[in-house]
């Protein structure tokens, strides 16, 4: 359960919140954060998606 540590502290969504301050991430992340049947895997990819959505342009 160590991969899961960061995750189940919300220290994702503090991040995004704090240093990149963009809000709508932040909460975005927090729901992925507290969904407890994810794997590591899983709430990785969900992350990634969510941060590619805001900040990757359209080919």
């Amino acid at each position: 359960m160590v991969r899961l540590y960061h995750l189940r502290q919300q220290d994702y969504s503090h991040w995004f919140q704090a240093a990149i301050k963009d809000e709508n991430l932040a909460r975005d992340v927090a729901q992925i954060e507290a969904d407890s049947e994810l794997s590591a895997a899983e709430s990785r990819e969900r992350i990634k998606a969510a941060i590619e959505q805001r900040y990757t342009l359209p080919a």
